[in-house]
């Protein structure tokens, strides 16, 4: 089971994902919290990928197994638009909210189930723009299923806020640029290997290939960046 913002990654290394395990690969993928929900009630899968907490519960309660959590990196949130479309200046809170308030549709994954639905909605509420926007907010079940229909709109004036693989990844839009602080939104994904899975080895060489450092631009290429470490003190 795999978070939709990982799914793009996924994709970039399904040959080598399906050598190692041996009698085919695949994968579900959707929002972070249903998936989650489906792993607490016990549905089987060999290798989970979710946000960094997700994944230290399901190991704190031994549905995970602790010693094969290795980090994939940070996802943050984007705003595209269609590529005939101009960009929009997204680098100040001040650009950021005239971006938001001047939209004709904002499409985005469902606001009460995804990460970037949810995060979106916060910012929305926070800047003071729910009554403006109310109307023009277009939610959809998946991150890809929402910038495939950014891609077919034609108003003039639409844009999307989502996860930067999902923005990455779809034909005919481009990003503007990521959410500016204080909004944005950095989420770690991380892997692990179930507790009771039966195959094991092919388990754990899925988790070390999603992480491999050699993947690394492949990663970076898909959306998720590096952990980034906060600096440390220099006071004892």
């Amino acid at each position: 089971m795999c978070a939709g913002a990982v799914s793009v990654l996924v994709d970039a290394l399904t040959p080598a994902l399906s050598a190692l395990s041996g009698s085919g690969f695949s994968g579900s993928f959707g929002a972070a919290q249903p998936l989650y929900d489906r792993v607490r009630a016990g549905e089987a899968a060999d290798v989970v990928v979710l946000t960094k907490p997700m994944i230290e519960y399901l190991c704190a309660t031994a549905i995970l197994d602790p010693a094969s959590a290795r980090t994939l990196g940070t996802v943050v949130m984007a705003v595209a638009v269609p590529e005939a479309h101009a960009r929009h200046d997204v680098s100040t809170v001040e650009a950021f909210k005239g971006c938001l308030a001047g939209a004709d549709a904002i499409y985005l994954p469902d606001m009460a189930q995804s990460i970037p639905g949810f995060h979106t909605r916060q910012v929305i509420r926070e800047l003071g723009l729910e009554q403006a926007l109310n109307g023009r907010i277009k939610e959809f079940v998946g991150g890809g299923t929402a910038m495939i229909a950014l891609a077919q709109s034609h108003q003039p004036r639409a844009i999307g806020c989502n996860q930067l693989p999902n923005v990455l990844a779809t034909p005919g839009i481009i990003s503007c640029g990521i959410f500016p602080a204080p909004y944005e939104c950095r989420t770690t994904y991380v892997a692990a290997v179930s507790a009771t899975t039966q195959a094991p080895e092919a388990a754990h060489a899925i988790v070390e290939c999603l992480t491999a450092p050699h993947h690394a631009a492949i990663r970076e290429r898909t959306g998720i960046g590096p952990v980034e470490v906060p600096p440390q003190s220099d006071v004892d």
